[in-house]
């Protein structure tokens, strides 16, 4: 327990776990690896965090794989493009900035009335 973010940090590429098992697990939390400007890959099973994956996808900051084939194919894409992963670290780092301050906000919000 509490490891890993260590190994997301220390990782080029992050393949969400659970995601490519159907609708039983659901994935995790790929606000993580974002967080860490580490480059995501997911499978079709995100439903425990839509949102945020469906954010991911508008910034182009996240890469979803429909099935288990096809993970490896991104993967080497990622490795052998190094500019292509950049650009997927740099967009989830700025979906997790433009998401931070929410208790701020809501703090504010509940002040001024």
């Amino acid at each position: 327990m509490g490891e890993m973010m260590t190994y997301l940090a220390a990782s080029d590429l992050c393949f969400m776990g659970g995601s490519l098992i159907g609708n039983k697990v659901g994935g995790h939390n790929v606000l993580e690896p974002a967080a860490l400007g580490t480059a995501c890959i997911t499978g079709p099973s995100y439903f425990n965090f839509t949102q945020v994956v469906e954010q991911m996808l508008n910034a182009q900051a996240i890469e979803v794989v429909n099935e288990e084939h096809q993970l490896a194919d991104i993967l080497e894409a990622l490795m052998q493009n190094p500019k292509r992963r950049e650009a997927l670290e740099h967009s989830a780092k700025q979906v997790v900035k433009q998401s931070q301050g929410a208790i701020n906000r809501t703090l504010d919000e509940l002040t001024s009335r």
